[in-house]
């Protein structure tokens, strides 16, 4: 069995992190490139089918995935406010059209925000982790691996809430006044209010 001398496996413990650190903002530059590809793409298809506002969309959503880039800021800057004032029936379809095509770059980009994320963090950068996981949110909002990985749970009438909430809303707790008190208390405490604003 051949085995590293002390030095060597010095080394290969500083090199570790450097070198998923490397591969991380490699994964990062390449998923930027990623972006903007298929926005450009998406907001091309918009402009000539005359789906003005989601074309406006797109070109922002290049310029949130590569800051400074010079097409979106040249097209956004050469529009004015835009008026949709006629919806035919062809532009509708052009948008459901439009719209799936979205879906499946939402999709395809929020799994590559969580990847770069777990990559980051794997690399020793737990900040960099989080603002991938957020991006993921970016694209999908109810994306719940990205969530649990945020911290986050769902909880009922309350959407996504740390999961120390979620746990405490799932105990009956609600909170009120900075505090966490049973449901019906919560409840009987707001109908106060409503009592207050009657006229009698």
């Amino acid at each position: 069995m051949n085995r590293l001398s002390p030095a060597a496996a010095l080394l290969v413990c500083f090199a570790a992190p450097a070198f998923a650190e490397d591969a991380a903002a490699a994964h990062e530059r390449d998923l930027r490139k990623f972006l903007v590809a298929e926005h450009e793409k998406l907001a091309q298809a918009c402009l000539e089918k005359g789906l003005l506002e989601e074309a406006v969309g797109e070109f922002r959503s290049i310029l949130a995935a590569d800051p400074g880039n010079e097409t979106a800021e040249r097209m956004l800057s050469d529009r004015g406010r835009l008026w949709v004032t006629d919806w035919p029936r062809e532009t509708h379809e052009a948008y459901l059209e439009y719209r799936d095509l979205r879906k499946i770059l939402n999709y395809e980009a929020s799994e590559r925000f969580l990847a770069l994320g777990s990559e980051k963090k794997t690399s020793g950068n737990p900040s960099g982790a989080k603002a991938a996981w957020l991006r993921a949110l970016d694209y999908d909002a109810d994306y719940a691996e990205a969530r649990a990985l945020l911290g986050q749970a769902k909880a009922d009438g309350a959407g996504w809430v740390p999961k120390a909430d979620a746990e405490k809303r799932a105990r009956g707790l609600l909170p009120y006044g900075g505090k966490w008190l049973p449901a019906a208390e919560v409840k009987a405490r707001r109908a106060k209010w409503a009592d207050a604003w009657e006229v009698k």
